[in-house]
């Protein structure tokens, strides 16, 4: 029987060269790569951007730059398997997100059923149509939702809003930098609440 390898999973980064604000280029990359096996992970999910304004981050596209990457990670024997993903921005791609066929709606591992997502607003009473019809939507595909990074989003940091996701059965994904922001800052504490 094989036994599968123990250690963390880091469900979002933004690790593929050149395709969003993460990594610029194949080395940063590495440098990335070899920082997260020294912290003891043996898996991470490449999620980029999948943003309007970046049309070139589709499903096709990104499993192939995961590929391309995960033989340059295997060359420098980095010890990390690598898995493609995404990060929709579900207030800029909604209503437009319809249009797509399921298959091309970037999926955790590409197995079309955890879908990562953010937007950015300041005011949950701004965004909230949008961002409810967008869940619903997903929802109604199957697709379990988890909210990259919402102690990030402004439009967050109000708890009525937050618990109004969970409620939804949204899962969460909180960035563990923010844990290293200073006690006082409210990235911190929301990060702590939730």
């Amino acid at each position: 029987m094989n036994k599968m390898a123990t250690g963390r999973i880091d469900v979002h980064g933004h690790l593929l060269p050149r395709v969003d604000d993460g990594c610029a280029t194949v080395d940063d990359s590495l440098a990335c790569g070899r920082m997260l096996r020294a912290a003891g992970y043996t898996h991470a999910f490449c999620t980029p951007h999948v943003w309007p304004h970046l049309p070139h981050n589709t499903v096709a596209e990104i499993a192939l730059r995961v590929r391309e990457l995960q033989s340059a990670f295997d060359e420098a024997d980095i010890g990390i398997t690598l898995l493609p993903g995404g990060e929709i921005n579900l207030l800029s791609s909604w209503p437009k997100l319809r249009m797509l066929p399921r298959g091309e709606i970037a999926t955790y591992a590409l197995a079309n059923k955890y879908v990562l997502f953010d937007f950015w607003a300041d005011d949950w009473r701004d965004c909230a149509p949008a961002i409810e019809a967008g869940i619903d939507y997903l929802q109604s595909l199957g697709l379990t939702l988890i909210c990259a990074h919402p102690e990030r989003i402004k439009a967050l940091q109000q708890p009525q809003a937050l618990l109004g996701l969970t409620d939804r059965g949204v899962l969460l994904q909180l960035n563990a930098w923010c844990l290293m922001e200073p006690a006082d800052s409210i990235l911190y504490q929301t990060a702590v609440r939730w």
